[in-house]
C-alpha cells in the first residue's frame, strides 16, 4: 500500500476513533437511567402510600366490626327488655327506647363507613396492582438499558484495541517525515487528507490547478492543495 492510501487509512482510524469516544461519553452519560430512577422513586413512594392506606383501612374497619358487633349486642339486651314486659316505669321505658333508638342510629352509621371503606380498600388495592405492575415494568426497562450500554461499551472497546494495533502497525509503515506533516494538519486543519471531487479540493473547495490535477490523477505520489495544503486523495470515479 503506497503512501497515500496508508494516509487516508491512517485518518480514517482516526476519525473512527474520535467518533467511538464521543459514543462512548454518550453510553456513559446516565441521566436517561437518572430520569428513570427518579420516577421508578416516585411510584415506589406512591406504592408504599397506597399500602399504607390499604392497612389502616382494613385496621379501622376491624375496629368498626369490632365496635358494632358490641352495639348490637346491646341493642340486643335493651329490645330484651323492651319487650320482655318486665317494665312497667314509663320514664324507664321511654329511656330505653331512646337510648336504643341512639345504639341504632350508630350502629347504620358505622355500616355506612364500614362500605365506604370498603368500597375504598377496593380501589386502592387495584391501585396497588397497577403501580406495583408499573414499579416492576420500569425496573426491567432501567435494568435493560444498563445491560445494552454494557455491551455497546465492550463493543465500542474491543472496536479501539483492533483500531490501535490497526494504527501502529500503519504508522510503521509511514515516513516519519510524512507522519510529521500529516499529523500538524491534522492539528491545524481538522482533516490533514481530503477528496478530490471534479476539480475542487473538499477541504477548502478551491479549484484545483489543471496541472496539478493531471499529476494527482496520473500517479499515486502525494500533493497538497495549493490553497489550503491539505493532502490530496483522488479516487478513481466509477462508471
Amino acid at each position: 500500500m503506497n503512501q497515500l492510501k496508508l494516509l487516508w487509512q491512517l485518518q480514517n482510524y482516526d476519525n473512527r476513533l474520535t467518533e467511538i469516544e464521543e459514543e462512548k461519553e454518550n453510553l456513559m452519560d446516565e441521566k436517561d437511567i437518572e430520569d428513570l430512577n427518579v420516577k421508578l422513586m416516585q411510584i415506589k413512594y406512591d406504592l408504599m402510600n397506597k399500602k399504607t392506606q390499604f392497612e389502616v383501612d382494613n385496621e379501622k374497619i376491624e375496629r368498626h366490626n369490632k365496635k358494632l358487633k358490641e352495639i348490637n349486642y346491646s341493642i340486643k339486651q335493651i329490645d330484651n327488655k323492651l319487650y320482655g314486659g318486665d317494665i312497667s316505669n314509663i320514664k324507664h321505658l321511654e329511656k330505653l327506647q331512646q337510648e336504643d333508638t341512639e345504639l341504632k342510629e350508630t350502629a347504620n352509621n358505622l355500616e355506612t363507613d364500614i362500605l365506604t371503606l370498603m368500597e375504598d380498600i377496593e380501589k386502592t388495592d387495584k391501585e396497588i396492582l397497577v403501580l406495583d405492575k408499573e414499579y416492576k415494568s420500569l425496573v426491567k426497562t432501567i435494568d435493560k438499558i444498563k445491560e445494552e450500554k454494557d455491551e455497546k461499551l465492550k463493543a465500542l472497546t474491543k472496536e479501539i484495541e483492533e483500531i490501535e494495533n490497526n494504527h501502529k502497525d500503519i504508522i510503521k509503515k509511514l515516513d516519519d517525515d510524512m507522519l510529521r506533516r500529516y499529523k500538524k494538519l491534522k492539528s491545524r486543519k481538522g482533516k490533514a487528507v481530503v477528496k478530490v471531487i471534479g476539480d475542487k479540493c473538499t477541504g477548502c473547495h478551491m479549484n484545483i490547478p489543471l496541472s496539478t490535477l493531471s499529476k494527482i490523477k496520473s500517479n499515486s505520489k502525494i500533493h497538497f492543495c495549493d490553497n489550503c495544503g491539505r493532502i490530496l486523495y483522488y479516487v478513481m470515479e466509477e462508471n
